[in-house]
């Protein structure tokens, strides 16, 4: 995450409608050369003109102000936020203390604090791409995506080359699955501009990675290879493309490199972990991962995504290391930081909401069926995340008349649109305006969803889990769906969910009790479809599936109406993309390794399996 400080910024403090008095005093000519001098990035060059005048009694606010900004950017933090801290009680709501008490709080990742101080800043100049960037960036680490998404393209229309804007637009897409995007922006910013920053080129090769492209990230690369000590940005995809491609040497010399010098290598330190094994000293190797995990907890504040990221990291470590009962320990605490993020944020998770709606779905009859021949389009795989959704769409994926669109949102959008509701929040009212779509909307909201999602094939496959409580509206708009149910042993699922850093992590996949909950509404409303249109469900067993995939895979197929292909039974040599959490899983054959894996962590989880 990239944030600003200086730059346009400085002008904060000369924002005035009068006209500017002609400098006479030495302290205001002073400013008037450190001025120009911060927004060029010259910190010393600030500090050597105002220094001076910074410790006499009553040094003018803008001195403090400017001087504080200056250490700020040569990163001496501490320094920066003694001078930040005057002016912030001497003007607290004038915009000097403003931006002080924001630039200070987002440093102790006192997220809220900071975004509530950037939007009363806001509301005095709104139209600053270097504070909605910091806004932005606060909304982000709050768990906001789409908030932070919007605020950040405002930015970047006020100022179409702003670096920090751009660099955490495209990392957010990047992480959000949605690469189109991502490098539509990337292709924005020009090739030249890549090249140019550490940053942005670790940002593009990061995106080739994800499109399975390992050679454009390889050249991607290349220019800054031979001076990466494990410092700089790239170093960290580095990692990620030796580990992928099999240079194993490379992949651990700079995995140990960006674990001893990178400030937040928490990737890097679980590659150094799961290579450890195939160097010459495994154990070093390990020992310098988990001191990693520990030093970042340590440093991080105790509700946001990296303190949560440190210490899901950590579990996942001791995971490894087969200390289990740590491990879960680990996972619960990781997850606690993670939902206090989101709810300082103002995340929630109705139940109470949520139960209305399925026992209303309950009572719901779906329209008549249309009978017609052919196989069934779209498929819908749902189910909890990491329940085998991924690899049941990769497997279908293989098949010459199948679509896979991965995580599309493009139902839920609909959903809203009709009043629905949202994914993890759904109105029961919405139910009964379904009832009342004309002929004419229904297939208006049907060209709308083939639009958004780019179906070009017979057989579209959408493996947006969560669609799974909006099935009325499944019925309601396609002629021919299936709704693919992947059934996982909760307590699997459940481990799998609360052990993993990804990026749809809400309050459901967080918070065990809600996760529990939200799994029974789940199972309520799939059965219930089960009930009321049994011809267009399917309930695949994962253990069943990843146990007899010679047996279960070719049924699957079949049940979708399709004729049998081999290449269905190797979904691993697939080349298509599959940003997803499970994106490593779906490259190894279907096997069951992962069955009963939640049993030695009874002890650190009991919840999981009480249900």
């Amino acid at each position: 995450m990239r944030m600003d400080f200086s730059s346009s910024l400085a002008s904060l403090i000369t924002h005035k409608t009068e006209p500017v008095p002609i400098m006479t005093s030495p302290v205001e000519r002073a400013l008037a050369r450190a001025e120009p001098k911060l927004r060029a990035g010259n910190f010393k060059g600030v500090l050597k003109e105002l220094k001076p005048f910074a410790g006499r009694s009553g040094s003018p606010l803008p001195v403090l102000y400017l001087i504080g900004l200056a250490h700020h950017g040569l990163g001496q933090r501490e320094t920066a936020h003694k001078f930040l801290t005057q002016v912030a009680k001497a003007s607290p709501k004038a915009a000097p203390g403003l931006f002080a008490r924001a630039t200070i709080a987002m440093d102790l990742e006192r997220f809220e604090e900071a975004r509530g101080s950037l939007q009363a800043l806001l509301s005095q100049q709104p139209d600053v791409p270097d504070l909605l960037n910091n806004l932005a960036s606060c909304e982000q680490a709050l768990g906001n995506s789409n908030t932070a998404l919007a605020i950040w393209q405002k930015a970047l229309a006020l100022q179409p080359n702003h670096a920090g804007a751009a660099f955490n637009l495209i990392a957010e897409l990047i992480e959000l699955g949605q690469l189109e995007g991502a490098s539509a922006q990337l292709d924005r910013l020009g090739a030249q501009t890549v090249g140019a920053s550490q940053d942005l080129s670790a940002l593009a090769a990061r995106l080739h990675i994800f499109l399975g492209d390992f050679e454009a990230a390889r050249a991607i690369l290349a220019p800054w290879e031979a001076t990466s000590d494990g410092s700089g940005p790239v170093c960290p995809e580095f990692v990620r493309l030796y580990s992928i491609t099999g240079a194993v040497d490379q992949a651990l010399a700079m995995a140990l490199s960006v674990v001893r010098k990178n400030p937040t290598p928490l990737e890097s330190a679980l590659t150094l972990y799961e290579l450890a094994d195939r160097s010459a000293k495994p154990d070093k190797m390990r020992r310098e991962a988990l001191e990693c995990a520990r030093r970042i907890r340590r440093e991080r504040g105790s509700a946001n995504r990296m303190s949560a990221g440190a210490t899901l990291a950590l579990g996942q470590l001791l995971d490894y290391a087969g200390q289990h009962h740590d491990a879960g320990l680990a996972y619960r605490d990781g997850n606690a930081r993670l939902a206090a993020a989101l709810r300082s944020g103002g995340a929630t998770y109705d139940r109470d909401a949520m139960d209305r709606y399925v026992a209303a779905l309950e009572q719901w009859t779906p329209p008549a069926p249309v009978e017609e021949e052919g196989p069934s389009t779209p498929i819908f795989i749902v189910g909890l995340p990491r329940s085998g959704t991924s690899l049941v769409e990769q497997i279908l994926a293989c098949h010459s008349a199948c679509q896979g669109l991965g995580e599309s949102r493009a139902l839920g959008t609909i959903a809203e649109a009709i009043g629905l509701g949202t994914f993890d929040a759904p109105y029961p009212e919405g139910l009964k305006r379904l009832n009342s779509l004309s002929p004419a909307s229904r297939a208006k909201y049907r060209q709308q969803y083939i639009d958004a999602v780019g179906g070009t094939k017979p057989v579209l496959i959408d493996k947006f889990m969560l669609n799974a409580v909006f099935w009325p509206l499944i019925l309601t708009l396609f002629d021919r769906p299936l709704i693919l149910w992947t059934d996982r042993g909760f307590a699997d699922n459940a481990l799998s969910i609360l052990s993993k850093s990804f990026h749809l992590k809400s309050l459901i996949t967080c918070e065990p009790d809600s996760l529990v909950h939200y799994h029974q509404a789940m199972e309520r409303a799939l059965k219930a479809t089960m009930t009321t249109a049994p011809n267009r469900i399917y309930r695949l067993s994962y253990e069943g599936l990843v146990g007899d995939a010679a047996q279960e895979i070719p049924k699957l197929v079949d049940r979708v109406g399709l004729p049998w292909e081999q290449a269905c039974l190797t979904p691993q040599s697939a080349s298509r993309t599959v940003a997803t959490a499970s994106s490593n899983q779906v490259r190894v054959a279907v096997n069951s390794r992962a069955v009963g894996r939640a049993e030695p962590f009874r002890g650190a989880l009991p919840e999981l399996f009480q249900r």
